[in-house]
């Protein structure tokens, strides 16, 4: 494979990151764009009178269907002083980033590599990745925007609330959900459920790269490790994670899972970041072993 000839020391840090285990398949490198997305929450995403696409929205069409191929010209323009952007002027770091994007898989891990993009190199950044099952529908749908209302921090409602998925709330408003929760007992079915998104957060500072699991439902919750690593080799970053944990953690097994990315520079919180689309990332299982990679068209 092209990508493979292009970086075998990424070949050579995946084997290492992985105890010398044989992988079934490795893809070709796959680009991922992520632009700065301003104050765009879900209630924006689906008023009108805000977001010219909340109608095609509502009726099915998804965020990356109409404005995919247009993340780095819409993030200049939200960076240069859109109304998604009131704080422009003290707003840093580039407006877009090409991430790419490889998998690898055997019958117990799944992997995944990325180069640290040019513009951060040597600079410390936090990269996220968002993985859900495609029951949850927000994320299916449109990706980080699941997680992102109005209330939260930083945002036009600004009630000091982190990011959060909408059936841990009674009901959602144009100004988000508020503080008030569903019943616990509705909050662990959800759970149980596997309705929520986790998140692997990789906080790369100098030569060093650190590994944060997360689920994120009514807030976001610390879990364990459970046997998840990160490698820094060189300008490449190694995520490896079983496909099953022991705790709250998403199933991976043959199917359709939505994916998105986050990358937080300059020590930027919230939303002050930049993100993809919704992607979702292809498990499949043949006679020559289960292969993943990531579905861009």
């Amino acid at each position: 494979m092209p990508f493979l000839k292009t970086h075998p020391s990424w070949l050579t840090a995946l084997v290492l990151a992985a105890n010398v285990i044989t992988w079934s398949a490795v893809t070709q490198a796959q680009e991922v764009t992520l632009f700065h997305p301003g104050q765009s929450a879900w209630e924006w995403i689906l008023t009108p009178s805000d977001h010219e696409g909340a109608k095609k929205f509502r009726q099915g069409t998804l965020c990356r269907d109409c404005q995919g191929g247009e993340e780095a010209e819409m993030g200049a323009g939200i960076m240069a002083g859109s109304p998604l952007e009131p704080d422009a002027a003290n707003t840093s770091g580039p407006a877009h980033l090409v991430l790419s994007t490889a998998f690898a898989i055997n019958p117990e891990t799944l992997t995944f590599t990325t180069q640290i993009p040019a513009a951060i190199k040597g600079k410390d950044f936090t990269l996220t990745l968002m993985l859900a099952n495609e029951s949850l529908k927000e994320a299916a749908r449109a990706g980080c925007w699941g997680a992102c209302h109005r209330d939260n921090k930083g945002m036009p409602a600004d009630a000091g609330l982190e990011k959060y998925l909408p059936a841990s709330r009674p009901k959602l408003s144009r100004t988000g959900g508020g503080t008030t929760l569903v019943d616990a007992e509705s909050l662990q079915r959800l759970i149980q459920e596997e309705q929520f998104m986790e998140l692997l957060r990789v906080s790369v500072a100098g030569n060093k790269a650190t590994l944060q699991r997360e689920y994120l439902l009514d807030e976001r919750h610390e879990l364990a490790a459970d046997n998840s690593t990160v490698t820094l080799q060189g300008d490449e970053l190694i995520i490896s994670r079983p496909l099953r944990t022991s705790g709250p953690g998403i199933s991976l097994q043959p199917g359709k899972f939505p994916m998105a990315f986050a990358i937080h520079t300059n020590g930027s919180e919230g939303r002050h970041h930049l993100v993809s689309f919704e992607y979702d990332l292809l498990i499949t299982d043949a006679e020559g072993g289960p292969s993943a990679h990531l579905q861009t068209e």
